[in-house]
């Protein structure tokens, strides 16, 4: 089974941690064709073995017009991508509301729409009543990472919580030292 994650911006804060924490989990699976869409930066979700990485050409900028101008050329290739370079992929799992657009070019092709939901807030207030619109117009699946996120989307979604990966137990021995006590 083929399946297109998508996520905006490969750094290393939580949403790509969990999202990394995913993709190293299925890629052990052989059923599963996984590749993903996202910035070619550095961050959690960088060297991932067995997934094919797609650059969305996203880059920061502290610059607010050059931000959103990113932004909105991302959503548009974003789309057009899913658009043109999907055809045998099933499911397109989206990794937070933002990528919006990567869910309506999903939903014109009939794919199914995954949604993983790590944020209730976002600025301007605009923009995130029109990805919580897109996103429970076009989703089949909605999953929070809590259920304080699960109770800002009005329709039903399931509550997963974020996990540590076995990475945090090698870091957090290092850091505050190995053995018992």
């Amino acid at each position: 089974m083929r399946i297109l994650f998508v996520h905006l911006l490969n750094n290393y804060t939580g949403s790509p941690q969990v999202l990394a924490n995913i993709l190293k989990e299925l890629s052990l699976h052989k059923e599963f064709e996984i590749s993903l869409l996202t910035s070619n930066t550095e961050g959690c979700l960088s060297d991932i073995p067995g997934i094919v990485y797609y650059n969305n050409h996203y880059k920061w900028s502290n610059n607010k017009f050059i931000l959103l101008y990113r932004f909105v050329f991302t959503q548009i290739y974003t789309f057009f991508f899913i658009l043109l370079k999907t055809k045998q992929t099933r499911i397109v799992y989206i990794n937070t509301i933002v990528p919006f657009s990567a869910a309506i070019a999903g939903y014109l092709l009939n794919k199914k729409i995954i949604y993983h939901v790590h944020e209730v807030y976002i600025h301007p207030n605009f923009f995130q009543r029109m990805m919580y619109i897109i996103m429970e117009k076009t989703a089949d699946k909605i999953i929070a990472v809590s259920k304080y996120v699960s109770r800002h989307i009005s329709r039903e979604s399931v509550v997963i919580y974020n996990t540590v990966s076995h990475d945090f137990e090698f870091a957090a021995k290092k850091i505050i030292g190995g053995g018992g006590g």
